[in-house]
């Protein structure tokens, strides 16, 4: 913590996560979504497929939304463990099955939500969120001189644009959403001017100058900050 900092902003919950995902370049805040639903589902497949509670919450969401299925996926290779997806597969296939049947065969139809639809959100997504909004609120809080403050404008940070929508509609106080938009500004406008660059040195009259490290990565770097970074193949680093 700096001395210029609020005694109070370090103790908000994920802030020191917050500070380690700052030293990543791009959205740190989608990288603490990432880290967290990977760990927890990878902790899911380690130590809960078994578990009736775990079972009953995921039969009542039919498993995971297709995003999270796919992280589970990649969560389950990297573990080169197929077991315990395919316990959890088989179980939710069953439950499908007997719902459907069950819906088939009845007279009133559900109209509330539809025929066989999931009674329960994603939780992987509720986590998610959880974090996403943890790590925005510090953000909007973080004045000048804060770690937060300087850790967002070091070079390649930056708040992409659906977290930055995310922030403005939960934060209301205007300092903090001023906060923010300065944030996602001083972001946007580092990588605007490496994406200026890449497209000037493809002209045949300056290509001799050699792009930069930056200027290279900087389409698929444009392409995330537009709608959050890619989701890891792999456990995500502290």
């Amino acid at each position: 913590m700096s001395k210029t900092e609020r005694p109070e902003l370090a103790h908000m919950v994920g802030y020191h996560d917050l500070l380690a995902d700052l030293g990543r370049r791009g959205c740190p805040i989608c990288h603490g979504a990432d880290r967290a639903t990977w760990r927890y589902l990878d902790g899911l497949l380690w130590e809960s497929v078994n578990d009736p509670g775990v079972r009953m919450g995921l039969r009542a969401s039919h498993g995971y939304c297709r995003e999270h299925s796919q992280m589970l996926l990649r969560v389950a290779n990297a573990r080169a463990d197929s077991l315990g997806l395919a316990i959890l597969a088989e179980d939710l296939l069953q439950h499908v099955i007997a719902d459907a049947e069950l819906e088939a065969a009845s007279k009133v139809r559900r109209r509330s939500r539809g025929p066989i639809r999931p009674a329960a959100p994603c939780s992987a997504c509720q986590l998610a969120r959880r974090t996403e909004e943890c790590y925005v609120r510090i953000l909007a809080a973080a004045e000048d001189g804060s770690a937060p403050y300087e850790g967002i404008r070091h070079r390649g940070r930056g708040i992409c644009v659906p977290h930055l929508t995310l922030g403005l509609q939960l934060v209301t106080d205007p300092d903090a959403r001023g906060r923010l938009v300065a944030a996602f500004r001083h972001g946007a406008e580092e990588l605007c001017g490496e994406l200026a660059e890449l497209a000037r040195k493809h002209d045949y009259r300056f290509q001799h100058e050699g792009l930069t490290e930056g200027e290279s990565s900087s389409w698929r770097r444009g392409v995330s900050r537009l709608v959050g970074e890619p989701k890891p193949i792999r456990e995500p680093p502290r």
